[in-house]
C-alpha cells in the first residue's frame, strides 16, 4: 500500500510533477527515483533549489498521508485541485517562517514564487 501511495499513485505523481517542474526541466515522475536524484543533485543545482525540492518532496508526502488518513477515518476525500491548493498553502506558510537571507540572493520564498505557478 505505501509503495502505491507514494510511488505509483497518479495524484502523488501529479503533485510532484507540478511543483518540481518549475525547478527541474524534466522531473522524474517516480517519487522513489526522485528522492534518490535529489540526494545526488547537490552538484548540479544550487543549494536553495535542492532545499526547495526537498521541501516539495516532504510536503507532498505529508499532504498525501494526511489525505489517506482523511479518507480512512472520516470518509472525506479531496480533489486533486484541493490537494494542490493545500500543498501550495503549506509551502507558502513554511517559507514565510524562514528568515530572510542576506541581500546577496533571493529567499526561498522568492525562488518558490518564480518556480511555481498556481493553477
Amino acid at each position: 500500500m505505501h509503495h502505491h501511495l507514494f510511488f505509483e499513485c497518479s495524484v502523488s505523481s501529479a503533485l510532484w510533477l507540478s511543483f518540481a517542474s518549475g525547478i527541474l526541466p524534466n522531473p522524474l515522475a517516480d517519487l522513489h527515483a526522485a528522492a534518490a536524484w535529489i540526494a545526488a543533485s547537490r552538484r548540479t543545482l544550487c543549494s536553495k533549489q535542492v532545499t526547495l525540492l526537498k521541501l516539495f518532496f516532504q510536503s507532498i508526502i505529508y499532504i498525501i498521508w494526511r489525505e489517506r488518513n482523511f479518507r480512512i477515518f472520516t470518509s472525506v476525500s479531496s480533489s486533486t485541485s484541493d490537494l494542490h491548493h493545500a500543498l501550495d498553502r503549506l509551502l507558502r506558510d513554511w517559507l514565510l517562517s524562514v528568515p530572510a537571507p542576506p541581500p546577496a540572493g533571493p529567499s526561498l520564498l522568492q525562488l518558490y514564487f518564480t518556480s511555481y505557478r498556481s493553477f
